[in-house]
């Protein structure tokens, strides 16, 4: 599920929502959003909640949009800077766009790409194989302004078939 909006308070009703969603194996990514320069210290939910991917936004020389918000919400960052987009009332013609809405939909698309073809993949093994295979910027590890930094699709096919293997492995091991 990609959420390209949020709120600036918990919610009792928005968080057993994404509790579900987790109970149910749904990835959910959301946008951290775009006020780090009126509110740099406001957190946005659902991309707060930690079984959330919270998404900030890097131009294209991987620096932190002046506009994404930089806190404990951001798991990852993607392009989000200057991207060309169909426009929405003539579809002939191309708008540039910026946004942590359009960084959340393009990791959205990694995601979905990732749970087609291996559609027992988990939440959590998402998320930790995200932590695992994203190209670190700015403070060495995690940091509050690029989580744990870009995803890196080259270490995100090894990493993926090191999961599947493992997961494999324990299957058989179970069964043999």
């Amino acid at each position: 599920i990609n959420i390209s909006s949020g709120i600036t308070s918990e919610s009792d009703k928005l968080k057993a929502a994404i509790d579900y969603a987790e109970s149910k194996g749904v990835i959910v990514i959301s946008a951290v959003g775009n006020d780090n320069k009126i509110a740099a210290g406001r957190m946005f939910y659902p991309a707060a909640y930690d079984t959330v991917i919270g998404v900030g936004a890097i131009d294209a020389g991987k620096v932190i949009a002046s506009f994404s918000q930089r806190n404990k919400s951001v798991m990852a960052v993607m392009y989000g800077v200057d991207i060309k987009v169909p426009g929405i009332k003539n579809s002939d013609r191309y708008t540039t766009v910026s946004g942590t809405s359009y960084a959340a939909a393009a990791l959205c698309g990694i995601a979905t790409v990732i749970a087609e073809e291996y559609p027992d993949i988990t939440p959590a093994q998402f998320r930790n194989l995200l932590k695992s295979s994203s190209q670190d910027l700015g403070e060495p590890g995690y940091d509050i302004v690029y989580g744990y930094g870009v995803p890196d699709t080259e270490a995100l096919k090894v990493n993926l078939r090191l999961l599947t293997a493992t997961i494999t492995n324990g299957l058989n091991e179970t069964t043999d």
